[in-house]
C-alpha cells in the first residue's frame, strides 16, 4: 500500500503562481487614462497645466512620506504635471496646521495654487491621495476652486494578514482573539 502523504505529493497540482505580487509591486500610474483630455481652464477652476511645483514646509524628519513622494511625482509625470522642460510653475504647499484629529486633512485650492494642511504625516498621505483622485475626477489639467476638509470615519482599525492564522494548527487561535 502506497503512502498516503507519498502519493498526495505526487498527484497533489503544483499552486498557480502568485502572480497578485507582481501586481503589487508594480507603480499605480503607468500611464495616462482613456477619459484623461488635456483642456484649458474653465471658470472656478485653476489650471494645472504649468506643472505642479511643490513647496514643502511640512517636516518628516523620520521621511515616513518618502513613498507618497515618489507615488506623486510618479503621478505627476505620467499626466505631464511636470511643468515645461520640469519647471513646473503652479505652486502646491503643504503646511503643518492644526486639524480635526489624526489623520485628518484640509486642501485647498484656490485661483493662485494649492494648499495641503495637516496635523500629521497620515493628514499630508491621505491629502495627496484626495488631490490625485480630484485631478483624475475632473479628466484635465485643472482642479474645481474650494476647499476639501476630511477626517477619518472609524478612529481604531484592526486588519489582519489574509495569511494569518485562524484556528489552524499548530496555535489553534485566532490571531484577533
Amino acid at each position: 500500500m502506497t503512502d498516503w502523504p507519498e502519493q498526495e505529493k505526487r498527484t497533489r497540482k503544483k499552486e498557480p503562481a502568485w502572480t497578485f505580487i507582481d501586481e503589487l509591486q508594480k507603480p499605480v500610474h503607468q500611464q495616462k487614462p482613456a477619459f484623461w483630455q488635456p483642456r484649458p481652464a474653465r471658470s472656478g477652476e485653476l489650471s494645472l497645466t504649468g506643472g505642479l511645483a511643490l513647496h514643502q514646509a511640512f517636516a518628516d524628519p523620520a521621511g515616513v512620506l518618502e513613498t507618497a513622494w515618489a507615488d506623486f511625482a510618479r503621478f505627476c509625470s505620467v499626466l505631464d504635471l511636470n511643468g515645461q522642460n520640469g519647471e513646473p510653475t503652479d505652486p502646491l504647499e503643504l503646511r503643518q496646521a492644526e486639524t480635526d484629529g489624526p489623520e485628518a486633512f484640509r486642501l485647498r485650492v484656490g485661483p493662485d495654487g494649492i494648499q495641503l494642511e495637516a496635523a500629521d504625516t497620515e493628514g499630508i498621505r491621505r491629502g495627496i491621495v484626495q488631490l490625485e483622485d480630484l485631478i483624475l475626477a475632473a479628466g484635465a489639467p485643472v482642479l474645481p476652486l474650494g476647499t476639501t476638509e476630511k477626517q477619518p470615519f472609524v478612529r481604531t482599525r484592526l486588519s489582519r494578514c489574509f495569511f494569518g492564522p485562524i484556528k489552524r494548527p499548530p496555535m489553534n487561535r485566532d490571531e484577533l482573539e
